[in-house]
């Protein structure tokens, strides 16, 4: 179900990437990626307990975070742009699906504080969501 769940979110972000001009490179989790020296968003899924919401069973929840990193050169200035654009892409109550999952986005995608070192500036945006059996 998590996979499913995962090409849900992630194909929001990585559609919009590849339309921009020029593309902007997307970092999955765990798969081979070279990092640009520039600006590149970088996606984690972070699920969290399952539950089940009927006193019968048969009402399998399954809640998480997405996040989206903005990953950018230091030293650049502010992303605010960006990261209101990534934000719009992922209203509250938004409904995605792929596969077997059929997700909802419990709260809109915020920023949170930026992470700072001496070459990358880092600003993670996440939001929670609630995923279903769409079967």
């Amino acid at each position: 179900m998590n996979e499913d769940i995962r090409a849900a979110l992630e194909d929001v972000i990585y559609q919009w990437a590849k339309a921009q001009t020029p593309a902007v490179q997307v970092a999955f989790e765990n798969v081979p990626f070279s990092p640009p020296a520039g600006l590149y968003l970088r996606t984690n899924l972070m699920p969290a307990n399952t539950v089940d919401d009927a006193m019968a069973g048969g009402a399998t929840v399954y809640g998480g975070v997405f996040q989206v990193s903005i990953v950018a050169a230091a030293g650049i200035g502010p992303v605010d742009s960006l990261i209101d654009t990534i934000c719009a892409l992922y209203p509250a109550k938004t409904r995605l699906s792929h596969g077997a999952a059929s997700v909802l986005l419990a709260t809109p995608m915020s920023a949170r504080p930026p992470l700072q070192s001496t070459d990358r500036f880092v600003v993670p945006l996440d939001c929670r969501y609630r995923a279903t059996r769409g079967d």
